[in-house]
């Protein structure tokens, strides 16, 4: 009995030794074979930064290389070609070397969105176009609502050239008084509408 207890702690130590050895010779997943058939260079290139990059997943350093080129180019956009000198030292090395690059790219976006308030407060952003009046909202629904007023209180209704020139817009612009009328007629029929309520008989 105890050398048959001998035997399986031996064997149970040996099986231990050797699924430890296997998973530090583990290297994740190589670039596959077809890869390297239709594309050598690019493969090399994944395989290269596998290794410089010490990530065992082909796919995860290709993942980690979109990244880092996303996060260049923004840059690039914000700073120019010598991005790497306007931003802090630490965050350049990290994206050029690729070194943690996913802590890179969150500062990136703190940088950016620095920049950008920045240029706000400084009123380098050019301002909005202003909306012409026959196309603002705000302006059409002041002007249906003129011209419901005009409808309920039974006073003279505006002519659409009269709506045209209250409201800033060109007064050969017809289509547009005419659409403020259909829509403010329409408002007075539903406002006047009786509901489900009302139309309910009264109980005795």
């Amino acid at each position: 009995m105890p050398l048959l207890a001998a035997l399986l702690l031996e064997t149970l130590f040996i099986s231990r030794r050797k699924a430890w050895k296997k998973q530090q010779a583990h290297t994740g997943n190589p670039v596959p074979k077809a890869l390297w058939l239709w594309g050598p260079i690019g493969s090399a290139s994944i395989t290269r930064r596998q290794q410089l990059w010490a990530v065992p997943d082909w796919e995860d350093a290709l993942e980690l290389h979109m990244v880092r080129l996303e996060a260049i180019r923004r840059l690039h956009r914000a700073f120019g070609w010598f991005w790497f000198w306007k931003v802090p030292a630490h965050v350049a090395v990290r994206l050029r070397k690729g070194f943690r690059v996913h802590q890179a790219t969150v500062e990136v976006d703190a940088i950016l969105n620095e920049q950008q308030e920045t240029k706000q407060e400084k009123g380098a952003l050019p301002a909005l176009p202003e909306l012409p009046a026959a196309r603002d909202p705000k302006v059409f629904e002041e002007a249906v609502e003129y011209y419901v007023e005009a409808i309920r209180n039974d006073v003279e209704r505006p002519s659409e050239r009269g709506l045209c020139s209250a409201f800033d817009v060109p007064t050969t612009n017809r289509r547009w008084a005419k659409q403020v009328k259909k829509a403010a007629e329409a408002r007075v029929k539903e406002r006047k509408a009786p509901t489900s309520r009302e139309l309910q008989p009264v109980p005795a």
